[in-house]
């Protein structure tokens, strides 16, 4: 990643659109469009009223029992593609698949979809979120635009570990969409981080 990020150009203000993924449409390939064909939108929101309206009708990550699913919420207008942010990233936390995390999984999104809504993470640099529901757990991912604006993604990764209420030592992940784009995979061979407060 070389120069300068280049201007937003999205509207910040048009809302944000949710989507499914369903499991056949799951394989991303640089080489094809079946991902982005099979994405289906199932909501829009715009404002934090909005989104409280239909929350009740959005399904519970919970309670998707079988096969691989991707839940996903951005910014409407974008495409929630590695190839729409090539000089981006995303944020992982990785929840394992037993009941009580299956509870708390439901809260976590509700709380990441939430804050996009609201704005709650302070920069239009963050473009949207995924839910990996997989077999042995859950991974939540937040995504950033553009990883030449500075330290941005290390302030937004503060903010969700605030908001999940991560334990300091907590190992969350950080992987560029560029190295998604090599072996495709969102999460995969991530690098892994531990934000640790030092004392002077």
């Amino acid at each position: 990643m070389v120069g300068d990020a280049p201007p937003i150009t999205y509207d910040v203000k048009a809302g944000w659109t949710l989507y499914w993924n369903p499991p056949m449409t799951l394989k991303h390939s640089t080489h094809n469009d079946v991902y982005v064909k099979g994405l289906k939108e199932l909501q829009s929101f715009k404002g934090i009223g909005d989104f409280w309206s239909k929350a009740s009708e959005i399904q519970k990550p919970s309670r998707v029992h079988h096969g691989a699913h991707n839940f996903m919420i951005f910014r409407k207008g974008l495409v929630p593609a590695w190839e729409s942010f090539p000089c981006g990233g995303c944020w992982i936390v990785n929840y394992p698949r037993t009941s009580q995390e299956a509870e708390k999984i439901d809260s976590c999104w509700e709380t990441v979809m939430f804050n996009l809504v609201a704005e709650g993470f302070g920069t239009p640099e963050v473009v949207g979120a995924s839910l990996q529901i997989r077999d042995r757990g859950y991974r939540l991912c937040l995504w950033n635009r553009d990883n030449r604006i500075k330290d941005v993604r290390f302030a937004i990764a503060d903010k969700l570990r605030m908001l999940l209420s991560l334990h300091p030592r907590m190992e969350i992940h950080y992987k560029y969409f560029a190295k998604c784009l090599q072996d495709g995979s969102t999460t995969a061979r991530a690098t892994p981080y531990q934000f640790i407060k030092v004392k002077f």
